[in-house]
């Protein structure tokens, strides 16, 4: 009984290893097409802007641009710079997303099932 285990166990390992090198090759192949790697290099550049942008604008925004609204209009909302800042910093976040979705949108109608057409 233990050899049948271990034979099956055998079995097993050598067709998951051949799975792994399939579905490895499929990726490598995948990555390799000009319009997988443009996708890729989109979404690393949208994803970096989600981090960055919200950083940059939260505190530009509460070192610059909310104390000088503060001092110009000096309402209660504006007293607390934090609040505003961050307000700010989730507005730049739906910028950021708005224009990932616009461009997923214009590559949309440039695919070339379509340009075939």
């Amino acid at each position: 009984m233990d050899s049948f285990c271990g034979r099956i166990n055998t079995i097993c390992k050598e067709k998951m290893a051949a799975a792994r090198s399939l579905a490895a090759k499929r990726v490598e192949e995948l990555a390799s097409e000009p319009t997988t790697a443009k996708a890729l290099a989109k979404l690393i550049y949208y994803s970096a802007a989600m981090i960055v942008t919200p950083l940059v604008t939260y505190n530009a925004s509460m070192t610059r641009f909310v104390p000088y609204l503060y001092e110009k209009y000096g309402t209660e909302f504006l007293e607390n710079p934090t609040t505003c800042s961050g307000l700010f910093a989730i507005l730049s976040v739906q910028v950021v997303l708005v224009m990932y979705v616009i461009s997923a949108l214009r590559e949309d109608g440039l695919s070339p099932a379509k340009k075939r057409e």
